[in-house]
């Protein structure tokens, strides 16, 4: 759902739905989940929060008012938040010539798209246009379980998290069966960190961080450094 509303989230227009393993979560919300605070930031968290999700490889990013797709380089803003920041905006008035006025990014969002924030001191997402974006409005596609997100152990069914922290995740129903009229799978999507999981792999590999095991919707296993 949209932040403060029953609305569901826009999807883009060529989305595919999370596979085993993988999970669409708010960016809102997995900051808070992995970092504990998102009003407020100083300048270092910000920068860490940065860095930690360069490190993740995000393969999908999108608005989630609207659908579009933003820029995997995007990242946050040291200074801005969606009270804080400005843009100018051109506003028609009947009889009147347009005006040209300052609007709140907070402001914007609240009234294009009927939602309300509950981090309005939060770090703006900015592209690389220097468009800017509430974190709450923001979707990212995660392909491995990673710190503070609750993928469970016991099962293969992709979940989905919302914007709001005390929703249970919504799992996205999906069968499978054999035979000659079987569905075809979901398309799946390879993480770019993955390698097949064979014995040959670990021969001449040299080990810097750490191993991570990854099994996808096939039930292959991969092995990820870093």
């Amino acid at each position: 759902m949209l932040p403060g509303t029953t609305k569901p989230i826009v999807f883009p227009d060529d989305y595919i739905p999370p596979t085993s393993g993988s999970v669409d979560i708010n960016l809102a919300t997995y900051l808070v989940l992995k970092f504990g605070k998102h009003n407020h930031l100083s300048a270092s968290e910000i920068r860490e929060m940065n860095r930690h999700l360069r490190q993740m490889d995000v393969p999908l990013v999108w608005n989630g008012c609207n659908g579009l797709p933003v820029d995997l380089t995007c990242e946050l803003s040291l200074d801005s938040t969606p009270r804080n920041h400005s843009f100018v905006k051109l506003v028609t008035r009947p009889g009147k010539g347009p005006k040209h006025q300052f609007v709140t990014v907070l402001s914007y969002f609240e009234k294009k798209y009927g939602i309300t924030l509950n981090y309005s001191h939060s770090p703006l997402v900015r592209d690389n246009g220097g468009r800017m974006y509430p974190t709450e409005a923001i979707w990212i596609l995660m392909f491995e379980q990673v710190d503070g997100v609750p993928l469970s152990p016991t099962t293969t069914d992709p979940q989905r998290f919302d914007g709001a922290l005390n929703n249970t995740p919504i799992k996205t129903p999906t069968t499978f069966s054999t035979g000659e009229n079987a569905p075809m799978r979901p398309q799946q999507l390879a993480h770019p960190q993955l390698l097949p999981l064979f014995e040959d792999t670990f021969k001449n590999m040299t080990l810097v961080g750490t191993i991570k095991i990854y099994k996808d919707g096939n039930s292959n296993l991969h092995v990820a450094s870093g």
